[in-house]
């Protein structure tokens, strides 16, 4: 299920990449010194999918519209990925795994991405973790040389030429790093620098190395799939206040990580969220539903690991209702419509098709707060 299956890819490894976007035929390889800020009729909305919390793009390999490929936006990939299978399906290329390739031109709507180089790897794990099937990651640099804006509450992904407005810290926000959008997080009275990571499920992943206070203590409540395998994630709730763009979260849930720290789309979900990532600036506007009280973890108790068909049983939370309801580990549960997190919230139970000894059945198992909300 979606709220216990966290996807992340925060850890590629380096390799090069070299981007330039235009718009159309009109060339835009830089910016004037003092560009006016883009009005309403100026964005350009890219035909963007929105599944999941995720925004996907259709991408034509030298502007063929026989020949698309489909890219996973990641503003926490410092590097553009493609699946080998599907560069293959629509390509005479035939690259070894690891290998780097470099596309000529790909076109999205009528912008193009000129010269874009890539890792080909393969993808499948990720694909079955998301429930959707895609070819590829679209590095955060992809849309360097423009303003890109995620708006979460409209599921539309805008760009145009421009700068954002000077950093008044009320809107607009200073990000930090070269490559990857980074921005200073309050806990309490402690400041941690968190990825703004668009390509992770999660909310606010910290490290446990740090002597946090907690309400209530982690526990295991799911796993994550990177390209770099599968872990389990544990959370807890913080007894601090956390300030993040403005924003007051009471006691929030935190995830423990052992990667990089980041914010997800848990709380990106609630903004609209435009990059400058020329001038290092990033512009918030809340969502007028956010609220920022503390929230209840829910959930099943259930733990899987994604399967070509499916998802397979690996850890059950002692106590919870898939234990109760005699749910095993090693347990084949067959691919089914993913609940989005707000649905999780509202419902009671999840309906599982399990397959275990040469059996099929069904489990209707309780959806209960693995976390309270207090």
């Amino acid at each position: 299920m979606k709220a216990l299956l966290r996807f992340h890819t925060s850890s590629l490894s380096a390799f090069s990449v070299a981007l330039l976007l235009i718009f159309g035929a009109t060339g835009c390889s830089s910016f004037d010194p003092d560009p006016d800020v883009p009005k309403a009729q100026e964005w350009v909305a890219l035909p963007a999918e929105f599944k999941g919390d995720y925004f996907f793009l259709p991408m034509a390999l030298e502007g063929d519209p026989a020949r698309v490929l489909w890219f996973l936006y990641d503003t926490g990939a410092s590097h553009t990925v493609v699946d080998r299978e599907s560069l293959q399906s629509v390509s005479a290329w035939e690259p070894e795994q690891g290998s780097r390739i470099q596309f000529g031109t790909l076109q999205c709507g009528e912008t193009k991405l000129h010269q874009v180089s890539a890792k080909v790897m393969s993808l499948q794990h990720l694909k079955n973790a998301v429930g959707r099937d895609f070819d590829g990651i679209l590095a955060y640099s992809a849309f360097a040389e423009v303003l890109l804006n995620l708006d979460y509450p409209e599921s539309t992904l805008r760009i145009a030429k421009g700068h954002l407005p000077r950093v008044n810290q009320e809107t607009i926000f200073e990000i930090h790093g070269t490559n990857l959008p980074y921005y200073d997080v309050t806990f309490g009275s402690t400041t941690r620098r968190l990825l703004i990571d668009s390509g992770s499920s999660l909310g606010f992943e910290v490290h446990a190395n740090h002597n946090w206070n907690w309400t209530i203590n982690p526990i295991v409540v799911g796993s994550s799939v990177g390209v770099d395998g599968l872990q389990f994630n544990y959370a807890g709730r913080l007894e601090a206040q956390v300030d993040f763009f403005g924003t007051h979260y009471e006691n929030p849930i935190l995830r423990i990580s052992d990667d990089i720290e980041l914010v997800g789309t848990e709380i990106l979900r609630d903004y609209s969220l435009t990059f400058d990532q020329g001038a290092q600036r990033l512009e918030v506007l809340p969502a007028e539903t956010l609220s920022p009280k503390p929230r209840a973890y829910r959930g099943t108790g259930a733990i899987f690991r994604p399967k070509a068909d499916g998802m397979e049983v690996i850890r059950l939370v002692p106590g919870s209702p898939a234990e109760k309801v005699g749910m095993q580990i090693g347990d084949h549960v067959e691919r089914s419509a993913d609940l989005h997190y707000d649905q999780l919230e509202r419902a009671s139970s999840r309906s599982y098709f399990v397959r275990r000894g040469g059996k099929r059945f069904r489990l209707e198992v309780p959806v209960v707060d693995l976390i309270p909300a207090r």
